[in-house]
């Protein structure tokens, strides 16, 4: 049954955008308070943003993209978290001022890399080169 429900979630776009983004923004609210509040160590900082942080990120977008290829609403909905947090919470600022640049290399990088590897393009292409060989094909034995 569990099995089924997460071949759901894997199989439509939608929710498997939806499932990303909420571990990503999952991650990176859960980032940002231990080392604003909880630890408040400039190593765990530094660990956590420069580190840990794209890591997730990369392998989140990376993942997604490859199973259904770039969507732009999954970019979009990753931009309107991430600004409206950084504007809207008070010391989010002060933890990586440069946390949407950081945010937009890897989703970037992420999605580009999992595009390449895209289950979703390689049947696509394999598709395509079969419709366009029976089109050009031509007997020998004809002329």
């Amino acid at each position: 049954m569990l099995k089924q429900r997460l071949n759901k979630i894997i199989e439509s776009p939608l929710t498997s955008a939806a499932a990303a983004i909420i571990l990503w923004a999952f991650e990176l609210n859960i980032l940002f308070f231990l080392g604003n509040y909880a630890v408040k160590n400039l190593i765990f900082i530094m660990a956590a943003f420069f580190l840990i942080y794209p890591v997730v990120t990369f392998t989140v977008y990376f993942i997604y993209a490859k199973l259904h290829g770039v969507k732009w609403y999954i970019y979009l909905a990753s931009m309107v978290i991430v600004v409206s947090e950084y504007l809207l919470i008070k010391d989010f600022d002060t933890i990586s001022p440069n946390i949407i640049v950081l945010t937009i290399l890897c989703l970037v990088f992420g999605s580009g890399f999992g595009s390449c590897f895209s289950y979703s393009q390689k049947t696509k292409s394999k598709t395509h080169t079969k419709k366009q060989d029976k089109n050009n094909y031509k007997n020998i034995l004809d002329d």
